[in-house]
């Protein structure tokens, strides 16, 4: 049995952390695309925008723009909700323009579709299948990382036997 230096047995204990983080991301987003393809089967009810407009308040600084969206829309059972959730996935956050441009998609006042999830009535969507575009080049550094996070740890663990 092999004696691992403090240095090794740190070195391999943030690799396992840093896998540990890609693989729960790619679990995100495995799950949120999920739910973007089920809910091109939710059931639709008519809604109404009740807030369209670029906010500040996202990225690092909280200096950028998002479209702020919300809506509300009455279920059968004769429940009333409200919703922000537009698309599956990450809000954009950018200039105050392109918050703006996507936020004209859903003037106010307007009636809409909205697909509410039969489970979870307090669950909506807007635009159904969808979800924010995520770079394919995340995706594989990601699942670069967890891999090479597991055979660090598979190698550690080999030398300890």
């Amino acid at each position: 049995m092999q004696s691992h230096s403090l240095s090794s047995t740190i070195r391999v204990l943030f690799a396992a952390a840093v896998a540990l983080y890609a693989l729960h991301t790619l679990l995100n987003l495995s799950m949120v695309a999920f739910k973007a393809k089920r809910s091109e089967s939710w059931p639709r009810v008519e809604g109404r925008i009740i807030n369209s407009a670029a906010k500040i308040g996202c990225g690092k600084q909280g200096n950028k723009f998002y479209p702020d969206i919300k809506y509300e829309y009455i279920v059968n059972s004769g429940g009333t909700y409200t919703s922000n959730n537009v698309v599956f996935g990450y809000d954009p956050c950018g200039s105050q323009q392109e918050a703006a441009q996507f936020a004209q998609k859903f003037p106010l006042g307007a009636t809409i579709p909205v697909s509410v999830n039969p489970r979870d009535l307090s669950e909506a969507v807007l635009m159904p299948g969808t979800m924010r575009y995520i770079p394919w080049e995340v995706i594989v550094a990601l699942s670069i990382i967890s891999f090479a996070g597991c055979i660090t740890i598979i190698n550690y663990v080999r030398k300890e036997s």
